[in-house]
């Protein structure tokens, strides 16, 4: 887009009408479009703008407009692409050197949009730009330390989500894809803390047992927890498609014996399905 030059009185009226536009309908094309102009004339700043699209999406109106989630990604372009203007008509956010604080604050406002609008698709495609940015640095370089930390820390906090959102299959989605990531970059995953309890003559102790998080043991203790619900269900095949794929792994039906028996024939049907793909 070329730069747009706009006389100061103009400028306000148009911030003001454009912004009670999106109060009312914070998807509205023309009126994001306008507010572009504001940006490219200097009128207004990405940051600012970045605020103001924040609070939009406080309503759920606003938290599930794919549009206004475009815009969004349009400042952060603008504001942290190190390709300049040719980044423009994507919609991703590769090429983007996000700070910490900035990245910390996507994944802030993403996760409140979930909470506000239940399974919000455009919230959690919003996660995975962000993260897939820190991961497709333009120098090739492997992903700081800094980044590497938040990443756990979102591993951990997104299972715990899925914990108590057991419907949420976008979200399941994301941590699985998360996951990939961390594993494709060598970022350690989280730490799993169990205790089996043994038996020594009269005396029993508890042994505590370490793991790395792992999408298919986590999917596997949900569906076993909560065998009817049909997202978990896919959040196993999810965990299941890359590492079948890659030959690394196999699953135990054996595990999931018992359980609904028409998810597990229809998850049975699909195991089969993807082997003969994959051969």
């Amino acid at each position: 887009m070329d730069t747009v030059t706009l006389d100061e009185e103009k400028a306000k009226e148009m911030q003001i009408v454009t912004g009670v536009i999106l109060l009312a309908n914070p998807g509205h094309f023309t009126a994001l479009n306008r507010r572009k102009e504001l940006v490219m004339s200097g009128c207004l700043s990405e940051e600012d703008e970045l605020r103001l699209t924040a609070a939009w999406q406080l309503r759920s109106e606003g938290a599930k407009s794919s549009i206004l989630w475009h815009h969004r990604r349009w400042l952060l372009r603008r504001k942290y692409s190190s390709r300049g203007v040719e980044m423009e008509t994507s919609d991703t956010l590769d090429g983007c050197s996000l700070p910490v604080p900035a990245f910390s604050n996507e994944l802030a406002v993403a996760i409140t949009a979930c909470e506000i609008y239940p399974r919000n698709y455009h919230a959690w495609l919003h996660r995975i730009h962000c993260v897939t940015s820190i991961t497709r640095r333009t120098d090739g370089s492997s992903v700081p330390d800094s980044y590497a930390q938040i990443l756990r820390a979102e591993e951990f906090m997104i299972k715990k989500w899925t914990e108590s959102h057991i419907g949420d299959y976008t979200a399941m989605q994301y941590l699985c894809q998360l996951y990939s990531l961390m594993e494709a970059h060598g970022i350690q995953h989280i730490q799993i803390h169990s205790d089996t309890g043994e038996v020594v003559g009269e005396n029993s102790t508890n042994v505590e047992n370490k793991s790395p998080f792992s999408p298919i043991v986590h999917s596997i203790e949900l569906v076993r927890r909560f065998p009817t619900h049909e997202a978990l269900w896919y959040y196993l095949r999810a965990a299941y498609a890359p590492q079948l794929s890659l030959g690394k792994s196999r699953p135990n039906i054996e595990e999931l014996k018992g359980l609904d028996e028409e998810k597990l024939k229809s998850f049975e049907r699909w195991v089969s399905g993807l082997k003969q793909t994959i051969t």
